[in-house]
């Protein structure tokens, strides 16, 4: 298992209870991209567009499964992403992942890379959050500064590994407005699970 954690303090006023996330499903945005119920790859430009507008969309739809590659799908009724293969999201501006207005799931066995500037994951509100169900892929954020900022709830349970990263020396890598942050992965037979509250 590795599970990095570079720099910082972990915060937060949960007093040991974990916040349960709110019923309703979030509004989720990648990039500058507000996710509607469907498939989604990494944003890609064509050879004929200059810049990089790819890195600021995060992710484009697609009218049909892809065939191959990491994607996901969305479910907006229900604010569930669930992961195939080796999906990668990576912004050239901040918050890759914003989470506002109630609770994330990711499932899936695909492996799930984020990475971008501060903070990766914005949870927007003190009632959003981000859990998983049934997921069983890698987990990896990256981000020059907050990894997670805000909300009441991140919690990643999966069989995999999971992996934090952060260049800053100055500035937490996990600020939670309130609640608590969870991980738990399974290294060979032996259940570890981490809390910081």
């Amino acid at each position: 298992m590795a599970l990095a954690m570079m720099t910082g303090l972990f915060m937060g006023d949960a007093a040991g209870l974990l916040v349960k996330a709110e019923d309703t499903p979030a509004s989720v945005q990648i990039g500058i991209t507000t996710l509607e119920t469907g498939w989604y790859v990494k944003a890609v430009d064509s050879p004929s567009i200059p810049g990089p507008a790819a890195r600021y969309r995060g992710v484009d739809k697609v009218e049909e499964e892809p065939e191959s590659g990491g994607y996901i799908y969305f479910d907006k009724d229900t604010a569930t992403m669930t992961v195939y293969n080796d999906m990668e999201i990576a912004t050239a501006g901040p918050v890759p992942v914003t989470v506002t207005g109630g609770n994330l799931t990711i499932s899936g066995a695909g492996n799930f890379t984020v990475e971008g500037t501060s903070p990766a994951f914005l949870l927007d509100g003190i009632g959003a959050a981000v859990g998983t169900k049934d997921f069983t892929g890698n987990f990896k954020v990256t981000s020059n500064s907050n990894v997670i900022n805000g909300g009441s709830r991140f919690e990643i349970d999966t069989t995999g590994d999971i992996t934090l990263e952060t260049a800053s020396t100055s500035s937490e890598p996990i600020v939670l407005s309130s609640g608590v942050v969870a991980f738990k992965w399974k290294e060979s037979y032996d259940n570890r699970t981490m809390w910081y509250d």
